[in-house]
């Protein structure tokens, strides 16, 4: 009978020296821009990181100006729209809608915080409530293994906010570790004493082991 195991591997991004940042993939934040708001209004990211914004409008045309980044772009209504720049200097920089959407279109902004990348150092979350994914069907079928990588974005309560597919392996794997992973809970990243928000990259390893066949007698 073969079983399968799990691996867990955590890598803290908030800590990360800014040579790592640049190296590591761009990474992915889903948004959505609707009559007046950008969900979520408020993104924070490291200094140097490289940021890829998934925004989809979800009720006519909308835009995204962020100008201190020379970012302006248009989002069509029920089109993924990628935006993708890397965060240099730290600092608050307001991004707002750039196509005219109605009467309190002046109101639809949101804020970009990009924390300097030599900050206080900011504690690693722990896994309070973490229940194992399930193996797969067709990938146990298959005997297929190896890792799963995933980006979490936690809130200040360690709670899981976000799960993105940073690299995937496919046959329901994929979705099986999303899926644990927005169950589970952490005792909050905390700086200076205080908890904070955190995002950090988790590896999921799924390995099959064979069990030893019973002795013949």
């Amino acid at each position: 009978m073969r079983r399968a195991t799990f691996i867990l591997g955590f890598i803290m991004v908030l800590s990360s020296a800014l040579a790592a940042q640049q190296a590591a993939p761009a990474r992915e934040i889903k948004m959505t821009a609707k009559k007046y708001e950008f969900t979520p209004a408020e993104i924070r990211v490291k200094q140097g990181e490289r940021v890829r914004l998934l925004i989809t409008a979800t009720d006519r045309d909308h835009g995204l100006e962020i100008k201190e980044l020379g970012i302006k772009v248009r989002l069509k209504e029920g089109k993924e729209t990628p935006v993708e720049f890397t965060a240099d200097k730290p600092g608050e920089y307001e991004f707002k809608c750039s196509v005219r959407c109605g009467w309190r279109h002046g109101s639809m902004k949101g804020k970009l915080i990009v924390e300097p990348a030599g900050s206080s150092k900011v504690s690693v979350p722990k896994c309070l409530d973490c229940p194992q994914p399930e193996y797969s069907p067709e990938a146990r079928k298959a005997g297929l293994q190896g890792t799963v990588v995933l980006w979490v974005d936690l809130d200040d309560e360690g709670r899981v906010r976000d799960v993105q597919v940073a690299k995937g392996l496919g046959m329901g794997l994929d979705e099986q570790a999303v899926r644990a992973v927005q169950r589970w809970r952490y005792k909050p990243a905390e700086r200076d004493g205080k908890p904070v928000p955190a995002y950090m990259t988790l590896e999921v390893t799924f390995r099959i082991e064979q069990d030893a066949a019973p002795l013949s007698r």
